[in-house]
């Protein structure tokens, strides 16, 4: 039944315009109805720690927030604001969310977390690291799989993370990149910190795996620290 009504609906749009189309509306009534019952859920709180695009990784001590977050995460659209006053948060990590944001709603979001720290708060931003991909690019393959990481499999390399065998550097570097339709801007240290200034902060950081500027030990997850970048934005 999926795949007829899907065949009916390429007549009218491309697929991958549909699935687009399909998820944002799916997200915006998630959001909505977190707006009309749930957005003064951390009014007048302090000291929050606010962890942004925490998938299925809900973190005790926590505010989880992920629009498609699994069960203890908040459901909301951080393009559309941080429900919580201004000068109350003490942290906020985002790893390997930033990217699925464009670059206007990038600065937008990093805004909003200026405006929510507490004086001296700390936001941690990770992303794949593009300068990274792009130096190794003109290599051969022994540079960039331990970087993914990647498996040697037949004539190509598997994807540790997504279900892709990969049989050219291109291929790989479109779908870290790009990920379909999913991933929106890419960024090197530079490019990022740029981002930072141009929503307000004027302390930034450059930072590594473990290291961080704020009183909280990052949530860095390990596997993903051969290809991440890390800059933090202090208040």
């Amino acid at each position: 039944m999926k795949a007829t009504i899907k065949k009916l609906l390429s007549i009218i749009w491309p697929i991958e315009l549909f699935v687009q189309l399909f998820n944002e509306s799916k997200a915006s009534a998630r959001h909505f109805y977190s707006w009309l019952f749930k957005r003064e859920k951390y009014r007048g709180k302090k000291n929050i720690r606010l962890h942004i695009g925490c998938g299925p990784n809900v973190v005790e001590g926590w505010v989880n927030i992920d629009i498609w977050g699994g069960p203890g995460a908040f459901a909301w659209d951080c393009r559309r604001g941080i429900p919580v006053d201004d000068n109350s948060v003490q942290t906020i990590f985002a790893e390997h969310m930033f990217e699925h944001l464009d670059s206007s709603d990038g600065v937008r979001f990093l805004s909003e977390c200026r405006r929510c720290l507490q004086p001296g708060g700390v936001v941690r931003i990770v992303v794949p690291d593009a300068g990274r991909y792009l130096q190794l690019y003109s290599g051969d393959w022994a540079g960039l799989v331990p970087v993914r990481p990647l498996v040697a499999e037949n004539d190509g390399y598997r994807d540790f993370w997504l279900p892709n065998v990969y049989r050219t550097k291109m291929e790989l570097i479109n779908e870290v990149f790009r990920q379909g339709a999913e991933h929106k801007y890419a960024y090197d240290a530079e490019t990022l910190m740029l981002k930072f200034r141009e929503a307000g902060f004027t302390n930034v950081i450059h930072q590594t795996y473990g290291v961080s500027a704020s009183i909280e030990a990052p949530l860095d997850n390990i596997n993903r620290s051969s290809e991440s970048l890390y800059v933090e934005g202090i208040k």
